[in-house]
């Protein structure tokens, strides 16, 4: 399973549609913040640590998208810790 396929698979278990997920990934992946993962997001999600994904998952400045679109949407708390939340 590959990095990006690993963290669609976090976000829609979390509550997210398919396409949801899709457009955070895509927001993620401009990012100029996530250059580093550039020609990483295919690669096997084995070959990196549990913190990178969880990282990438709770990170708030990824899911610019959905605070774009509906900051006040459900499952947003589900993806950033009470600390990001609070600027920690």
């Amino acid at each position: 399973m590959s990095i990006q396929d690993a963290i669609k698979h976090i976000l829609v278990k979390r509550g997210m549609s398919e396409k949801l997920a899709d457009d955070v990934i895509l927001y993620m992946k401009a990012d100029p913040a996530n250059a580093p993962m550039q020609d990483r997001w295919q690669d096997d999600v084995k070959d990196y640590s549990e913190e990178l994904l969880s990282i990438l998952v709770t990170c708030p400045q990824n899911f610019g998208s959905i605070d774009e679109k509906n900051a006040k949407i459900w499952f947003r708390p589900l993806f950033v810790s009470t600390d990001a939340q609070a600027g920690l």
